[in-house]
């Protein structure tokens, strides 16, 4: 289960007002680094923070003398009242010295721990600024000091002893699970057949109701232990196999968040296929050879639907890295929105709800879509997605878009929006603009 919540193509938090933030987002191809953030509860009263930190994101000189590259960050975290983040209560703020005599490709790495009190959830932003230009990158995210069973209890790591700050994994990768705080010896482990469905498009109403979990197995480990989550599938971890509150992860397909596989380029095309194409080509036998043929159809060349391909492959893999919870990204409300139309203009923030923001904001035809956060056993960051019939429209202009080989994006959106503000104009005043 992710324990941060930011969206990861925020270049820089812009205002703050009461518990609303305003994010502005690059376009898909210019993305901003992101730096990774993980809680470890280590006792009552300490809490590491492990970060990672892109190396592009801290400009680093060369010393000519020594040939090792130097460079600056500056870590704030502030803390503030859950969950409204109304009152500042307290910050603290670190330096980062980087010291190396190559730059990694993976970025920066390290740990500073917290004396936080115990008995209170928190609201946290992360801001790191480098020394040596103006680039910003904050990250904000829930802390539990008061549940006895939360996600920040649990620390993952890799087959090479990485930290894993997702919540998936490959099902063929060995995962060794550790807690520091208090005794405990054993970690309960449950695999859950869980039948997820993909989003419902946006206007259509009474689609939110709630997926059923069904408990397959459940098996024990020892603390700091070695295991590979195989078969694929929703696993949660426990410290009391009576309490439905732990940590969740994913285990799945090898390359994973990438669509790297052909059994994982189908699911992603559900949003722009009938009922009827979609059960075609899921059971087809030359399901991949299919889905190549949808996509030459609809984008009559085959330099167009490589295009095409391309965009919306790049967006599905953007949807599970970054909206991942008890299923992938690809899957969910946020995904879905993600997939058809693209990075929003805008992101208004607020501790218990999104609202993306399409095209022009001052525009007579609004674009836009609001996702509430709800409490889920498995995951604190499942997003339902406010429908509305109003948003059938949009929907079907941007799904007819892509099957007539034209990548639907802001600037599709915009140009929408300037035919419906002249029109409207017209119509007000008998004159175009």
């Amino acid at each position: 289960m992710k324990d941060f919540l930011f969206i990861s193509l925020c270049i820089v938090f812009l205002s703050c007002s009461n518990n609303v933030r305003t994010i502005y987002l690059r376009p898909l191809g210019t993305p901003s680094p992101n730096v990774c953030i993980k809680t470890h509860h280590l006792s009552k009263d300490t809490t590491r923070v492990y970060y990672k930190i892109p190396s592009e994101f801290i400009v680093c000189s060369r010393d000519p003398h020594s040939s090792r590259y130097r460079g600056r960050a500056y870590m704030q975290c502030a803390f503030y009242s859950y969950p409204t983040a109304s009152t500042l209560l307290f910050s603290t703020s670190s330096t980062i010295e980087i010291d190396t005599t190559h730059i990694p490709c993976e970025g920066f790495c390290g740990q500073i721990d917290l004396a936080i009190p115990q008995g209170e959830k928190y609201t946290i932003r992360i801001t790191i600024n480098d020394a040596n230009s103006p680039q910003k990158n904050s990250a904000l995210f829930f802390l539990d000091k008061k549940s006895d069973y939360n996600p920040s209890l649990f620390l993952l790591k890799d087959s090479i002893g990485n930290i894993i700050y997702d919540n998936f994994t490959s099902h063929h990768d060995s995962v060794s699970i550790h807690i520091a705080q208090g005794y405990v010896p054993y970690i309960y482990i449950t695999r859950y057949n869980s039948q997820t469905r993909h989003a419902a498009p946006s206007y259509v109403l009474g689609s939110d109701d709630s997926e059923k979990f069904k408990t397959d197995t459940t098996f024990v480990i020892e603390n700091g232990e070695k295991v590979v989550l195989s078969p694929q599938g929703l696993y949660l971890l426990r410290i009391d196999s009576s309490h439905n509150r732990g940590y969740c992860l994913l285990s799945l397909y090898d390359g994973f968040p990438a669509i790297t596989q052909k059994e994982a380029l189908i699911p992603a095309m559900r949003y722009i296929c009938s009922d009827e194409e979609y059960n075609h080509i899921r059971y087809s036998p030359m399901g991949k050879t299919a889905v190549e043929k949808l996509w030459l159809k609809s984008g009559g060349s085959l330099s167009n639907a490589q295009r095409m391909i391309r965009e919306y492959y790049s967006r599905a893999e953007y949807a599970n890295r970054n909206f991942s919870s008890y299923k992938e990204g690809i899957l969910t409300d946020r995904g879905m929105i993600y997939i058809i139309y693209g990075p929003p203009t805008k992101v208004y923030q607020a501790t218990t709800s999104q609202r993306w923001i399409y095209g022009d904001e001052a525009s007579g035809l609004e674009v836009s879509y609001t996702f509430d956060k709800v409490d889920n056993p498995f995951s604190d960051e499942v997003y339902i997605l406010q429908r509305n019939l109003n948003k059938k429209s949009m929907w079907e202009t941007a799904v007819k878009s892509w099957r007539e080989g034209k990548i639907f994006d802001n600037n599709e959106i915009k140009k929408i929006q300037q035919e419906y503000d002249r029109q409207r104009y017209y119509d007000t005043y008998h004159i175009w603009y």
